[in-house]
């Protein structure tokens, strides 16, 4: 079998019918409905068997082995699924599976026009809640009140709950879904935590999410969010975190050495529309 440097255009298209069938599967799920969710599942079955194999050759054929054992997986399991919690970690595992497809046969990345590309206002405005309980836990944290901070944390834990993830759609959908657990359990052991210690290294994991969150789907407000990097935080290996300002006001070394540290990026603010601003 051949070496191809390009993959055919018939064999592009096929691949580009099993994107559009996951991204069917991710809408389907907003709607929260198992029936529907299995029968999107059946058309993601049916696009992976679509595609011809013949028509792969080389290094082609070889990846889209590993692949058709991935979706092929997927799309069995999803088929049969019994709860929303089930549905939700195929649908997981599905998008994990459709971002290594479209990385490894070169397919276009990010969001096309065949993708729900536009964040709505609805959904970031209750995201810009979770920061406002964020910047609440970062200033007690930099005056040292750890008290204080396993409250905001608590606050913060509600504020997340509290996010309708049915405001996305698409891959936006997915990305919350796996993003916000990973929050809710960071938030979780803050909210559990004795000492300012433990607090800051949760404070650190948060902020790692929170600043992807923040470039994903934007923020709101008047002014940028700032992310400031400390390089002694935890002997050395060094944190970031955000500010709603450039004044440093390091979380992580607290009163001791309250400016250490500095801003090492912006976030720029997203414009409300003015349809969802009436």
């Amino acid at each position: 079998m051949k070496n191809s440097t390009a993959l055919s255009a018939i064999s592009r298209q096929q691949l580009y019918d099993i994107i559009r069938a996951s991204k069917k599967i991710t809408d389907t799920y907003k709607k929260q409905d198992i029936s529907e969710i299995r029968f999107a599942f059946e058309g993601l079955q049916k696009a992976v068997k679509a595609v011809d194999t013949e028509m792969l050759e080389g290094r082609w054929h070889m990846l889209w082995a590993e692949m058709l054992m991935r979706l092929t997986n997927d799309a069995v399991e999803g088929r049969t699924v019994k709860t929303m919690e089930d549905a939700g970690r195929v649908a997981e595992s599905m998008a994990d599976n459709i971002n290594y497809l479209k990385a490894k046969f070169g397919l276009k990345h990010g969001r096309t026009q065949e993708s729900d590309s536009a964040v709505s206002d609805a959904f970031r405005n209750q995201l810009a809640k979770v920061f406002d309980d964020y910047f609440t836990m970062q200033q007690a944290l930099a005056e040292d009140e750890a008290g204080t901070a396993v409250d905001a944390a608590k606050q913060t834990l509600n504020t997340l709950k509290a996010v309708d993830m049915k405001l996305l759609t698409g891959d936006d959908h997915i990305e919350w879904m796996k993003k916000s657990k990973e929050i809710e359990k960071i938030l979780t052991d803050a909210a559990q935590a004795k000492t300012l210690e433990s607090l800051r290294e949760s404070f650190s994991l948060l902020s790692q999410q929170l600043i992807e969150a923040a470039k994903r789907f934007g923020s709101m407000g008047p002014a940028p969010f700032y992310i400031l990097n400390c390089p002694m935080a935890f002997d050395g290996s060094g944190a970031n975190w955000l500010q709603q300002n450039e004044q440093t006001r390091n979380p992580y070394l607290g009163q001791m050495m309250l400016k250490c540290g500095g801003v090492t990026g912006t976030i720029p603010p997203t414009t409300i529309s003015k349809e969802e601003d009436r």
